[in-house]
């Protein structure tokens, strides 16, 4: 018989709301975040010392256009400066909104 110890799956993060921001916990996005995760996200090597940051869908102000699913991630590094990064269900990542509307486009996605 296993122990209790042995039977829990190790807790990822789109098992609960791990990381900061203003999200919903709905099907798409944890999808997404599970995606995220196996690409590498939160992995300390991809984080400098000192970086925090948090994750936005959809609902959370200033993100209204983002489609269902698709998660925007803001890092803010030690110096203050803002990175915003984006990405799509299958944990995709782009750069900039241009970027995420052109791939809306060319997917034949639009909201």
């Amino acid at each position: 018989m296993a122990s209790s110890s042995e039977s829990k799956k190790p807790e990822t993060m789109a098992s609960s709301k791990k990381y900061e921001g203003c999200y919903e916990l709905i099907p798409l996005n944890l999808t997404t975040l599970a995606n995220m995760e196996e690409r590498g996200f939160g992995s300390s090597q991809r984080m400098w010392k000192g970086t925090k940051f948090s994750i936005h869908d959809y609902t959370s102000p200033g993100y209204e256009w983002l489609l269902p699913g698709w998660l925007a991630e803001e890092r803010i590094v030690t110096n203050g400066r803002l990175y915003r990064y984006y990405y799509d269900p299958a944990g995709l990542q782009y750069r900039a909104k241009y970027q995420v509307l052109d791939a809306w486009k060319k997917m034949g996605l639009s909201k």
